[in-house]
């Protein structure tokens, strides 16, 4: 989608190029999946990917058509026979214990959970190496998280709550008294995961990458080390890592009966935008322009 450390040229420092290449020789770019194919010697291209405004674009479309489709009144209502049916197949099948505590708390907050580790790892890398991007990136990131793409313990962030207010919309369970459109877990689920897969964790093995450069120069330059490694397969596997903890979220709320599942449709609609919209916040501050 929006790799940030592996496309952008303002965040290509020198001290990760070798030397030949700060004499003037063609840099050897970080992360820029330089894979030879098996067998013939030669460099696989980069993979293209969609950028960040487009994802941005793409997103609210999404939402804005799952919304007219549960709200629109020339609405054909596509969506209701799915809310409807999974609503139906919960209360029977599933009793009060495995709807509040296994899907309510373990399933729904599984996806969230882990992400924010993965960013309290990245703090940590950001203190440990003192990259700059890297703290501005978590700085973005914490700011969106707490305005509209976080999970507050005692209520929604502002954007989400402004959305349920504007919607009122009932949820499918009595016990569950606030409104229930966009999901807020679903939204945190996919904005948390997708800033750390394409934002702060290419950012964190960049500067891993740049301190391991600095401390063994000599290094053999041909010889893929462990952060590029790493990135590697995070570039191979993030768009289904990233999937599947949306969707791991928004299970966890329909199975607990907290929300209908055209709620989480749009709760990981308004998560990936948000998630877009933070890359790209980074990359107009990374090279000093306007957003």
């Amino acid at each position: 989608m929006f790799s940030l450390a592996a496309r952008l040229s303002p965040l290509r420092t020198t001290s990760l190029q070798p030397p030949a290449a700060r004499r003037g020789a063609p840099a050897v770019l970080p992360f820029s999946c330089r894979a030879t194919a098996a067998g013939s010697g030669r460099e696989a291209a980069p993979k293209q990917q969609p950028s960040p405004l487009v994802t941005v674009g793409a997103a609210a479309v999404g939402l804005a058509l799952v919304s007219y489709d549960v709200f629109g009144p020339g609405s054909a209502h596509l969506l209701q026979p799915l809310d409807t049916a999974a609503h139906a197949w919960v209360v029977a099948n599933l009793d009060a214990t495995t709807r509040t505590f296994w899907a309510g708390k373990l399933v729904s907050d599984a996806a969230i959970t882990v992400g924010l580790l993965g960013w309290a790892g990245v703090t940590a890398a950001a203190l440990g190496t003192r990259q700059p991007k890297l703290a501005q990136a978590l700085g973005f990131s914490a700011a969106v998280y707490v305005l509209g793409g976080g999970s507050i313990k005692h209520g929604d962030p502002v954007l989400v709550a402004a959305l349920k207010d504007a919607f009122a919309r009932v949820r499918p369970s009595v016990h569950h008294q606030t409104y229930s459109f966009p999901s807020g877990h679903t939204t945190a689920g996919t904005f948390v995961c997708g800033t750390l897969l394409f934002l702060l964790l290419p950012l964190a093995l960049q500067a891993w990458e740049e301190q391991q450069r600095e401390e063994q120069p000599a290094q053999e330059l041909r010889t893929r080390s462990a952060p590029q490694r790493v990135q590697a397969w995070l570039e191979e596997h993030r768009w289904s890592l990233w999937g599947s903890a949306a969707l791991l979220t928004a299970s966890g709320r329909v199975l607990a009966d907290a929300h209908w599942m055209s709620d989480t449709i749009a709760g990981a609609c308004l998560g990936a935008a948000l998630t877009a919209l933070t890359v790209q916040l980074c990359r107009g501050a990374a090279s000093g322009r306007r957003v």
